[in-house]
């Protein structure tokens, strides 16, 4: 069983219910099909970190991981307790850590769930073996191929996977994520996604500030492999949208090995690799 909107939902319900005096939970917009895109602030401080997951249905485990570590952070800094040995409640006074574990809810959905029938109002094409390959929104765009970064057109009609719209921030999910970084200005980004074991840092060749120093970092944490994207995973991006926009880090983590959808029972092994990971991403920017 995936990890889907209805998990999600009762997980930030459960955030919610502890009255976090650190903790803020509010939604940044609407998928197509009327689900909130959650976000989660955790601390005090005025640099922001945005972490998030589940850009592609298939990619549930990635939302887990998001509210996991968004979880992690808020008890440790209600409780002031270390995590992977560094003190989060003093970290989280100059960096506030933001979390979207779950870009894409619909998407989410249906790879988890299926095809139901509200959803034929929104598609009329291939609906065969979602959960093997349903990666877009419920339209049939691919949202990490939505955002305004070298943005073209990748397949020819809305289906599981490739289509990237009919133009630029197209889809609803793409606009929330767009105006949400734009009114939070993180100093770093960080999109999580499956599977490969890669770091990506950079976009058309370029990256900005300690991007290489943190991304060096990270690999030697977790083991992934620094990696250039090529072909389809070149262009349309969120981390893509972001180093353009911003000329700050911005990274792309493809966490574990398989084929998508990876099952739930790697996610321990893979939360456990990328934890401290995540943690150095926050203190990066305070250290910066």
């Amino acid at each position: 069983m995936g990890y889907d909107y209805t998990n999600l939902s009762a997980d930030i319900s459960s955030l919610a219910r502890r009255n976090y005096a650190g903790v803020k939970i509010t939604s940044i917009g609407k998928s197509v099909s009327g689900r909130d895109i959650f976000a989660i602030f955790v601390g005090n401080g005025d640099k922001k970190v945005l972490f998030n997951g589940a850009h592609h249905g298939l990619e549930y485990l990635t939302a887990a991981l998001v509210m996991r570590f968004a979880n992690a952070c808020a008890d440790a800094f209600e409780s002031r307790l270390s995590v992977c040995g560094e003190n989060i409640h003093k970290l989280l006074q100059t960096v506030t850590a933001v979390f979207v574990p779950m870009v894409n809810p619909d998407g989410v959905d249906i790879a988890v769930n299926g095809w139901e029938d509200e959803y034929s109002r929104y598609f009329h094409g291939e609906t065969a073996n979602v959960k093997q390959t349903w990666q877009a929104n419920v339209r049939g765009v691919d949202i990490n191929h939505n955002y305004n970064a070298a943005w073209k057109s990748i397949a020819p009609v809305p289906g599981p996977t490739r289509y990237s719209g009919c133009c630029c921030e197209s889809e609803p999910e793409t606009q929330a994520m767009v105006g949400f970084t734009r009114q939070t200005e993180p100093e770093l980004v960080v999109a999580y996604h499956s599977q490969g074991e890669e770091i990506f840092y950079d976009f058309e060749g370029k990256y900005y500030g300690n991007t290489l120093e943190i991304a060096q970092k990270v690999a030697v944490i977790t083991g992934y492999r620094l990696a250039k994207p090529e072909a389809l995973a070149s262009f349309g991006g969120y981390k893509d949208w972001f180093i353009s926009e911003f000329k700050k880090p911005g990274f792309t983590i493809e966490v574990g090995r398989g084929k998508n959808p990876l099952n739930m029972s790697l996610f321990k092994d893979i939360y456990d690799a990328n934890l401290p990971a995540m943690v150095c991403f926050i203190k990066s920017v305070v250290d910066d």
